[in-house]
């Protein structure tokens, strides 16, 4: 399963995804869809898990910038 942790703690849980692994020496890939908002900025946290057992967390750093103002069209 792979969920998503805001910055302020909050936890998402993503969908669970049926995987096989083949043998201890060989790992899997993931592409799947999500649809994950990010509405602040900080860090988010990708949390993978299988069987309930954290497996790994990976970050993602969300910084809004300023669009810069457009002119406009005569």
């Amino acid at each position: 399963r792979i969920g998503l942790e805001s910055p302020d703690g909050l936890v998402e849980p993503g969908p669970a995804i049926p995987v096989v692994f083949e043998s201890e020496d060989r790992g899997v890939n993931l592409i799947a869809p999500s649809r994950f908002t990010f509405e602040k900025e900080g860090v988010y946290w990708f949390t993978v898990t299988c069987g309930g057992t954290l497996l790994t967390r990976i970050p993602l750093r969300v910084i809004y910038s300023p669009m810069p103002p457009q002119s406009a069209s005569v």
